[in-house]
């Protein structure tokens, strides 16, 4: 797969896409190389959160996959969906800010210091959706 190299993919979204960017670095045989971490610094590991008997798999902090063959990164910045209140501030998981506006301040000032710039940036919600749905 020589298209991703050197490349950064980004993935702004729920648990849609940190359960993709598992997945992907399932597929890629890269699982060791996967990282949830700081909410400040995305090259450091926070190894509190991938040791959390819960699972790593539910924490909202920040993840990259990285495949070293190719130099390349997928990185995920958890938002709790596009809502205008804060309705996840009860979940055991919760990260404040919860609305999106604040959350995507945290996620530009941690790309800023990263020292990558995405290739691709991707924004998704699929819990907006379901409550959109269910409002209408």
């Amino acid at each position: 797969m020589p298209w991703l190299q050197g490349k950064t993919v980004v993935l702004i979204g729920d648990s849609v896409d940190r359960n993709n960017v598992r997945f992907f670095c399932e597929w890629a045989n890269a699982s060791e190389h996967l990282r949830i971490t700081s909410s400040t610094d995305l090259r450091e590991a926070d190894m509190d959160a991938m040791n959390d008997p819960e699972g790593p798999k539910t924490h909202p902090k920040p993840r990259v996959c990285r495949i070293e063959e190719y130099d390349f990164e997928l990185i995920n910045f958890f938002h709790y969906g596009i809502e205008e209140g804060d309705l996840w501030r009860e979940h055991h998981t919760y990260l404040p800010p919860g609305p999106i506006e604040e959350r995507m301040k945290i996620f530009q000032s941690l790309l800023e210091n990263y020292g990558r710039s995405p290739d691709l940036l991707l924004i998704n919600s699929g819990n907006a959706l379901s409550h959109i749905s269910a409002k209408i």
